[in-house]
């Protein structure tokens, strides 16, 4: 569909098929396709988790991975329904810190997996680079048992 929204925008006799108003909107549709598919456009397989990081306001992908038989990962609230996800969490999942410490711990039991180095699991909290809007941050070594 973004496909053809975009060949149809770049016909040369564009403008004289459709008026000035129809021009605009399908520029808008196309804009707002783009917004809300553009990180999956290139997808060539299903994925094998989703991650959610709020399982009420993200209960469309988990009910499009649920139809999919893929397996969900949430991070839940104690006011969340865990039933909601395969795999619970239990965390703060309103707290900028903690989503980007389980983000990376995430990201970083990936890394592992495939060899590659880790960013912050396993190593001291003095080796950890925060982004700048979370250097008040008190990240604890996560050792390796």
């Amino acid at each position: 569909m973004l496909e053809e929204l975009d060949e149809r925008l770049h016909q040369d006799n564009l403008t004289q098929q459709l008026t000035k108003k129809e021009i605009s909107q399908l520029r808008k549709k196309k804009e707002k396709i783009e917004k809300s598919y553009d990180g999956i456009k290139n997808l060539v397989k299903l994925p094998n988790v989703v991650v959610v990081f709020n399982p009420v306001n993200d209960i469309i992908p988990i009910l499009e991975a649920r139809k999919m038989d893929i397996p969900v990962v949430g991070i839940v609230n104690s006011n969340n329904n865990p039933d909601l996800v395969n795999f619970a969490i239990p965390a703060n999942n309103s707290s900028p810190k903690s989503i980007y410490l389980l983000a990376n711990l995430l990201c970083d039991a990936i890394a592992e997996a495939v060899g590659e180095e880790t960013l912050i699991a396993y190593k001291d909290s003095a080796e950890i680079n925060l982004p700048s809007h979370l250097e008040s941050i008190n990240i604890q070594t996560i050792s390796k048992k």
